[in-house]
Parts: C-alpha cells; sequence; structure tokens
C-alpha cells in the first residue's frame, strides 16, 4: 500500500490486514481476516473488497457503519465457503483481503496495479465490493476487466454502471449481484399506484460524476410516465463532488434544499421521490422539518437504496408536517420472515447465512437492517463458488468469469438476498431480484413494508430469464 492524501490513508492492496489509517476503526474486523486468512494454508484462491475504507464523512456519502457491515458480510462469506459445503465443497480455501481505492474511488488505479501486481503470488480470483456508482469506481471495474479479472459489485445500482462509457458495450467480466436502480424505481412507482397516490414531485441530484441519483431519478420518471402517461414536476440539485471548505457537506446540501420549499408547498405533493444519496436525504429531510408545513398535507417521502445510510440515528422533528420516510432496497432483516410458500428456500438461506453472521460474532442482528451485510455475502459467495468451478482459477483467474455466467435460473446461488442468476441477455445484472420497501421511524429503526419483484412476480427458476 502507499499513503495518500491529509490525514493520510493507505491505498492499495492490505497484504497484511494491518491498518488503513492510524487509530483505524476497522482495526477489529482486520484482525478477524488476517486470523481467517492464517488458517488457509499455502493452498488457497483469494477474493478481494475493495472499497473506500477509510470514509471522509466531509464529501462521502458512504458512512462508516454501512462500510462495517460489508465487510462483515464479506467476512461471513469466506468463513461459510470454508465451513461449510455452500460454495462447491470446501477445497481450495478462500482467503479474503481488503483493498482501498480512496473517497469516491479517486485512487482505482493504485488499487487496480497493486491488485494486479499480487494477483499470481495471493491467487486472486475475483474482486468484490465497489460500494457506489460513481464514474472512478465504474474505471476500476474496466482496469479489473483489461486484467483479466472479474468484478462482482454488491450496492453499484446505476442502471449505466455496466457499461464502459467509451464504447457504450458491457463491460466484460463485470456483474453485480443487487437490483438496478430502473428495478427499484418501477417498484416506487408500484408503490405510489398501490397506495392511491397520485402527484409526485422529483428531487433530482444531476451531478455528473455520481451516477446514483440521475439514475434513479430516470428510472423513476420512465416509470411514472408509462404507468400515468404525463411527466411528473422535476427538481434539482447537485451535489458536491470535492472536498468542501468551510462548511459541512450536510450544512451545503441543507442550504440547497431551504431554497426549494417554497415550490414545493406550491406543488403540494403526495409523495416526494427523491433522487440522490441517504446522506443528502438526511439533509433534505432537516430542510423540510425547517421550512414549515405551508398547508402541505399527509406526505410520502420515498428514496432509493442509499437511504440505508441513515438508518440508526432519529429522523428530524417534523412537527406539524405528517412525513413518512420509506425506500426501496437490495435487502434488509428479516426480507423473507412473512414470505409465500414458495419462498421458503430463500428463508432457509437466509438463515443460515444469520446463524453464521451472528453465531460467529462477525455482527449483530442490529447490523443487518441496512442490507449491506447480506450483499456483500452475496458477492464474495458467488465469486467463491465460480472460482472453486474454474479449475484453472488459481494460476489464471481470465476464465472465472464463464463460471459466474453458468449461475442460471435452474442453478443460482444460494444468495442471503434471494436467489442470484444471470443469463446472456442480463448483460451482467441479476435477474428478478426482490425489492423490499423500507419504512423508517422516528427513531431511526427501518420495518419492511412489502416486497416486490422488477418483473411483477418472484423469481420462477421455470420461467425467469
Amino acid at each position: 500500500m502507499t499513503e495518500q492524501g491529509t490525514p493520510q490513508v493507505c491505498i492499495g492492496l492490505d497484504l497484511d490486514s494491518t491498518p488503513f489509517r492510524d487509530n483505524d476503526p476497522l482495526a477489529d474486523l482486520e484482525r478477524v481476516v488476517a486470523e481467517q486468512n492464517r488458517r488457509v494454508g499455502d493452498d488457497f484462491i483469494t477474493v478481494v473488497a475493495l472499497y473506500d475504507t477509510a470514509p471522509n464523512p466531509k464529501n462521502n456519502s458512504l458512512g462508516l457503519p454501512d462500510l462495517r457491515h460489508h465487510i462483515q458480510g464479506a467476512i461471513t462469506a469466506v468463513w461459510r465457503a470454508n465451513n461449510q459445503s455452500i460454495a462447491d465443497g470446501s477445497i481450495p480455501p478462500i482467503k479474503l483481503l481488503l483493498g482501498n481505492f480512496g473517497g469516491e474511488g479517486a485512487f482505482e488505479a493504485q488499487a487496480v496495479n497493486a491488485i494486479v501486481r499480487a494477483r499470481d503470488s495471493q491467487h486472486i480470483v475475483a474482486v468484490t465490493g465497489f460500494g457506489q456508482s460513481l464514474d472512478k469506481i465504474r474505471q476500476a471495474a474496466i482496469d479489473l476487466s483489461d486484467h483479466q479479472i472479474s468484478s462482482i459489485a454488491d450496492t453499484v445500482s446505476g442502471d449505466d454502471m455496466n457499461l464502459d462509457p467509451a464504447t457504450h458495450q458491457k463491460i466484460q467480466r463485470f456483474f453485480r449481484t443487487t437490483a438496478t436502480n430502473g428495478d427499484k424505481a418501477a417498484a416506487a412507482v408500484a408503490y405510489l399506484a398501490e397506495n392511491s397516490l397520485r402527484k409526485v414531485v422529483v428531487v433530482e441530484d444531476i451531478n455528473p460524476l455520481d451516477r446514483y441519483g440521475m439514475s434513479l431519478g430516470e428510472g423513476f420518471k420512465s416509470a411514472y410516465i408509462n404507468r400515468y402517461r404525463q411527466s411528473t414536476y422535476t427538481k434539482n440539485f447537485r451535489s458536491p463532488d470535492t472536498e468542501l471548505r468551510g462548511m459541512s457537506r450536510s450544512e451545503f446540501m441543507t442550504k440547497q434544499f431551504a431554497d426549494m420549499h417554497g415550490e414545493l408547498c406550491l406543488e403540494k405533493p403526495d409523495m416526494i421521490y427523491f433522487a440522490g444519496r441517504g446522506a443528502d436525504l438526511r439533509s433534505f429531510l432537516v430542510a423540510l422539518s425547517q421550512g414549515g408545513a405551508c398547508g402541505l398535507g399527509p406526505l410520502d417521502v420515498v428514496s432509493g437504496n442509499d437511504a440505508g445510510n441513515i438508518l440508526g440515528t432519529p429522523l428530524p422533528n417534523f412537527g406539524s408536517l405528517n412525513v413518512t420516510v420509506l425506500y426501496t432496497t437490495t435487502a434488509t432483516t428479516g426480507e423473507w420472515n412473512d414470505a409465500a410458500p414458495a419462498e421458503a428456500e430463500n428463508l432457509q438461506n437466509y438463515n443460515d447465512f444469520v446463524s453464521v453472521f451472528t453465531g460467529q460474532h462477525f455482527g449483530t442482528a442490529q447490523d443487518l437492517g441496512d442490507g449491506s451485510a447480506m450483499t456483500s455475502h452475496d458477492a464474495v459467495l458467488t465469486a467463491a463458488t465460480a472460482a472453486r468451478k474454474d479449475p484453472s482459477s488459481a494460476t489464471d483467474p481470465a476464465t472465472v468469469s464463464a463460471f459466474i455466467e453458468e449461475f442460471d435460473c435452474r442453478s443460482p446461488i444460494p444468495g442471503a438476498t434471494g436467489k442470484i442468476a444471470f443469463s446472456p441477455d442480463s448483460r451482467g445484472n441479476p435477474i428478478d431480484k426482490a425489492v423490499p420497501i423500507i419504512e423508517i421511524h422516528d427513531d431511526g429503526s427501518p420495518t419492511m413494508r412489502d416486497m416486490v419483484w422488477a418483473a411483477g412476480q418472484p423469481f420462477d427458476p421455470a420461467g425467469c430469464q
């Protein structure tokens, strides 16, 4: 690793599972990774979990709790792969290494180079993680593919994040285990229709370097037009793409949103669809609470999966405003508990994951609310299973992607978030992933409201394609 930035942070591949920075808050998890790696012996294959491992709250919308949950899930997947038969046996054992490409993927080239240099000695078969739908992070997947290394993103949901911006073609060897923003936006429109809500304002982030917000907004507006044959009123904002000086991100964003309040009062929507990051959603809710009721009736504020980053802390006091905050996500605690009998296998897969996650003390039940541990578990499990099926993965990772593509409708990965399958037409996206709709209560705790599927019905091995 190399030191970058002020304060200094280690960038690259953490071969020895040592701290990424002084007083590293991930130190306890790094010790767990190191201990697991000591047990694998000399004949092993490696999965790399690549994130921004030292998020800066001044400009990064991905918080430390979410990052910890991702790493906890990766640790759980490796333990299961090495101690259970879930990942095509238990040989060769799987090693986990953590990588850091810096805030917003700023140092992705250095991180990718470090992974490539260690590819042969560490028998690296795939890279998982990534975290956010940002241009630099997409470039990391492109660069890894150029070096014949497969990538499996766990929460990269921007619709076009699987496309090379230079060629507009699918990025080779790139997969993801999460539903796209388009799927989640369609779920939000379905919620709108089921609850007899009609008038909508879309509040959309137009930061060109962060495709997450625009992808959510475009997906929602398209799904809304398809259902109602009319467009929505849209109010744009722009999140910061560099570190701010003299004020925090939350102060900067709250000021932007406060300036919108008058227009929202004039529109009087039944629902606001917030197409932006979770950190900025909190600022929007603060501005909404401070602006007063101004004749607004009951109001649902709905957003995408990044809203899970605001779980755990109370919502602002809305006073006389009647506000319900919801978001569509990839996964959450106990999402299969009330599922139909046809989903019993998904419930069993989820329970098997939780029994190891909590039983081996990698995390607690409270760590599962944002779904991050489940999604990272599924990405690592997919990588480990494919690499074991590939007889040459330890010496030539170029062929691992072909084995990932074999996880089709009839032989899916038994993920904690549901079955994971791909097809030649899915362009590296999972088929018919479930989309839970979550309500965030005043105290910051989540409750699942509903479960929907992009295809309109649950995953069906006989019918999906």
